[in-house]
């Protein structure tokens, strides 16, 4: 019997504790710039050089304790250029751009909070 009226007295303070968070949350007003965004448009503007011309490709990634995470993949125009726009978290602030040529990889730390990346690769 003592244990039946520890349980339900423990029972009902949790259900106390529960409906007073859930009044809490129910009383946030976020501010005017908050969004539920998770996602954000970076504008990419890179230029790869190689010694003679040939394709190349760009990963784009972002680095976290566990290392690097594959966000996307492109490839170059005819003149080394990729121009266009690039889907990331939002909590992203810098993302790791990986560009190969041959057995020669080249890599860059860029910063994305301006949602704009231009940068020139050289694998030279």
């Amino acid at each position: 019997m003592n244990k039946f009226i520890i349980l339900l007295a423990g029972l009902c303070l949790g259900l106390g504790v529960g409906a007073t968070a859930n009044a809490d949350i129910n009383t946030v007003t976020p501010s005017d710039t908050f969004t539920y965004n998770t996602r954000q448009t970076v504008t990419v503007d890179i230029q790869v050089n190689t010694p003679t011309g040939e394709a190349t490709g760009l990963s784009f990634y972002s680095k976290g304790a566990d290392g690097l995470r594959l966000l996307d993949s492109r490839t170059l125009d005819g003149n080394g250029s990729y121009q266009g726009k690039l889907m990331v978290p939002a909590y992203l602030k810098t993302i790791v751009v990986r560009s190969r040529w041959l057995d020669n990889f080249q890599e860059l730390d860029l910063d994305v909070s301006g949602r704009q990346i231009n940068a020139v690769i050289d694998h030279f």
